[in-house]
């Protein structure tokens, strides 16, 4: 059981040149080997190593996903919006939803819909049950980019799945659970 979550972790490390060791002291690390010198690391260190590189690289293939869809011309601010309002009902989502989904003012919800207004990627228009709400949908332009980043996002979860047992997803989604609950705290904290 050890051995299988070590070498979970070990296949996970072997990309950044890490070796998982375990002394029998109940104390584990890993080797780094990447630099030619063999350096015992701790657990702490590891895990952050491999944060920050999971990170870069999320934030870096939903960059060449933008560049792909438009050019310059999406930000990944604008791409989370695409998110939200493509996830949302058939009449669209209110730019006050939006603005909370995302964490910011309403005002700089109220620009970016105008840029991707002017982009041909969402349409504006006013709430049938009530007029001083405006709501945003997807045109078919931006129905194309949310459907092919929802697919990127489905073959990534995909290219997980197929890598662990039963036991080992359990533990994976605990352990992001946990990690998007200190998130959570985190931005409360700021907006405190």
């Amino acid at each position: 059981m050890c051995f299988s979550v070590w070498q979970s972790v070990g296949d996970c490390c072997g990309i950044i040149g890490l070796n998982p060791v375990y002394d029998g002291s109940g104390v584990a690390g890993v080797l780094d080997c990447s630099g030619g010198e063999r350096v015992l690391r701790q657990f702490g260190e590891i895990v952050n190593d491999m944060l920050i590189s999971v990170y870069h690289k999320i934030l870096r293939v939903e960059e060449e996903f933008l560049q792909k869809a438009l050019g310059d011309g999406l930000t990944i601010r604008e791409m989370h919006m695409i998110e939200f309002i493509g996830g949302g009902a058939s009449e669209g989502r209110a730019l006050s939803d939006i603005a909370v989904f995302l964490g910011v003012a309403r005002p700089s919800v109220t620009v970016s819909a105008k840029k991707l207004e002017q982009k041909g990627l969402i349409t504006k228009h006013e709430c049938a049950r009530d007029r001083r709400i405006v709501l945003v949908k997807l045109t078919r332009a931006g129905r194309k980019i949310y459907l092919g980043h929802m697919r990127f996002h489905m073959l990534m979860v995909k290219e997980l799945e197929s890598g662990f047992d039963d036991e080992e997803k359990s533990v994976l989604v605990r352990a992001i659970g946990k990690l998007d609950s200190f998130f959570q705290k985190s931005i409360e904290g700021i907006r405190d």
